[in-house]
């Protein structure tokens, strides 16, 4: 037996993290270019992934979004707070 998970919403909203199936983590921002008003950048690169016109009918239902693969969740943007944590995995000199 095959279970899917339908439950993904197809719109986005600005600052909604997506994480995908293999743990990793883009936000939705605003961008500066008014053909593409929206973006999907990746958390720990800041590298943009994808730019996007609308922030509808980007996810389908079993959770799949076009070069960003299959997502595990999607932490709304009101569910969050952020917060930066810098480590030193060597003393530089």
């Amino acid at each position: 037996m095959k279970v899917t998970d339908k439950s993904f919403r197809s719109n986005l909203k600005v600052n909604d993290v997506l994480v995908t199936k293999e743990d990793s983590h883009y936000i939705v921002t605003e961008n500066q270019s008014e053909s593409f008003p929206y973006q999907i950048v990746n958390m720990l690169t800041y590298q943009v992934k994808e730019k996007l016109q609308t922030l509808e009918g980007h996810i389908s239902p079993t959770g799949f979004m076009l070069n960003i693969g299959h997502l595990k969740k999607i932490i709304d943007a009101d569910n969050y707070e952020s917060e930066l944590v810098i480590t030193f995995k060597k003393a530089s000199l």
